[in-house]
């Protein structure tokens, strides 16, 4: 497993970064261990620390100053990361990669389909996939074993299909499984790359990649044409877009819609598909908390179903989603690049500069989290909650960008895990050495296998 560094500098060192090599910086150490090297450098160097990968050169902030006056206070000057704009090839002008006026009016357009009343109408639809998780589970029987990982990502993809399409057609869950993860894959390797191929190239990695997007384009647009054909609205997230008007009352174009639906498949179920596999490995380590929250279900629930109206009531389970995503942020780390000279914390910052915001770090940073390498999920109290500083805990991003499905993603991860353990309790696999793996997203590398045990 990567190198855990328990501590962070109080003050910077005598140098302000690591000096690297002189030709390729510090290109090797990003490369070999991503997660180590962000932590050596706040623990070595503060939280101001300017690094060198090859000719990319960028710097770790780590201070809720710091990062306010990158996401909000002076948010003009900063713009989306050089690798997350150059997927636009894969993913369009969604909400991920698109700037400016254009993400400004998108983000005016789709936030209605994430208001309350509408994430509570995706409720069954979610606790219906995890049922269906739970029963494949039970006929495999007490003592099989499962890549949670890989169980969370296909249910948590077909709970983020059925919200979005609401569709009779059967769909292939695997099949867009399968294209989102060669579309992910080939993100990563542009973005480890020091000078990335145009995609138009023939090469083996990027022939996969052809056909993974044709495959994925051809299932979203066979059913936006569908239900324009059809002309029947649903309570989904495609039906809410379709019928969206921008303030000059025109709608979405089906390149738009093909652009806002693949970012949501992608975005919406990798990051809660990997929050829910750390927490079964965390509880499979802390057999105590898993009693807590035997409990608390047990109490709350009584073998029943849970519902949307139940998540308040499920104080447990939220908090050790919340510890799990402290623990293994699914978005280890994102950026800004400078697009004009400017000022951070009274150091110069030139154009082009990425800034480097890792909760991977900060979710580690003893001066936040008391014993910060512990799993303490009743740590996560409103009375703590309200003592953080502003950015201290940043699993789905902050300021203005903050991501848009955060309160969906947390309801789904409370009413998976709530649903699931009430039948099954996971156990971890002798000897299975956990490998992090920070490809885009914070997986294990090995996936996470565990034996499936009736609970108790």
């Amino acid at each position: 497993m990567t190198a855990v560094v328990s501590g962070l500098a109080p003050h910077a060192r005598r140098r302000s970064g690591p000096r690297g090599n002189l030709v390729t910086g510090s290109l090797k150490q990003y490369r070999t261990d991503l997660l180590g090297f962000l932590e050596r450098c706040a623990k070595d160097y503060g939280d101001f620390v300017p690094v060198r990968v090859a000719f990319r050169r960028g710097c770790l902030i780590g201070s809720s100053d710091l990062i306010g006056d990158v996401l909000v206070r002076q948010h003009r000057d900063f713009r989306k990361v050089f690798p997350l704009r150059m997927n636009r090839c894969f993913l369009g002008e969604g909400m991920l990669t698109s700037e400016g006026e254009q993400w400004r009016r998108d983000r005016r357009l789709a936030q209605p389909a994430f208001h309350a009343e509408r994430i509570a109408g995706y409720g069954q639809v979610i606790t219906d996939e995890a049922m269906r998780t739970a029963a494949e589970w039970r006929a495999a029987g007490p003592g099989a074993v499962r890549d949670v990982q890989q169980e969370m990502m296909h249910l948590a993809l077909r709970a983020i299909v059925r919200c979005m399409f609401d569709t009779a057609a059967p769909l292939d869950s695997a099949r867009i499984s399968h294209s989102l993860d060669v579309v992910q894959r080939r993100m990563e390797d542009r973005y480890r790359a020091l000078v990335p191929l145009p995609d138009s190239a023939w090469t083996p990695r990027n022939v996969p990649l052809r056909l993974a997007l044709r495959e994925l384009d051809q299932t979203v647009y066979g059913i936006i044409d569908e239900r324009r054909d059809s002309g029947v609205d649903g309570p989904d997230l495609l039906s809410m877009l379709m019928q969206a008007r921008y303030e000059d009352d025109t709608g979405l174009t089906d390149g738009q819609l093909r652009d806002q639906i693949t970012t949501i498949l992608f975005a919406g179920h990798e990051t809660t598909a990997l929050a829910l596999a750390w927490s079964w490995h965390l509880l499979a380590q802390n057999p105590h908390v898993d009693s807590w929250l035997q409990s608390e279900l047990d109490m709350a629930l009584g073998g029943r179903t849970p519902t949307v109206a139940d998540v308040p009531r499920l104080g447990a389970v939220t908090q050790i989603v919340k510890e799990a995503m402290r623990l293994y942020p699914p978005v280890y780390a994102f950026g800004r690049d400078a697009i004009r000279d400017t000022e951070i914390g009274g150091r110069a910052v030139n154009a082009g500069t990425s800034m480097i915001i890792s909760p991977w770090v900060i979710h580690r940073d003893p001066r936040i989290f008391a014993d910060p390498l512990a799993f303490q999920p009743a740590r996560w109290t409103p009375q703590f909650e309200r003592s953080l500083p502003k950015f201290g805990y940043v699993p789905f991003g902050g300021g203005a960008r903050m991501c848009m499905g955060k309160g969906f993603a947390m309801i789904e991860a409370v009413l998976i895990l709530a649903t699931l353990r009430q039948t099954h309790r996971l156990e971890a696999i002798p000897g299975h050495a956990v490998e992090l793996w920070p490809t885009f997203t914070l997986r294990s590398r090995n996936g996470l296998p565990m034996r499936l045990l009736r609970a108790d």
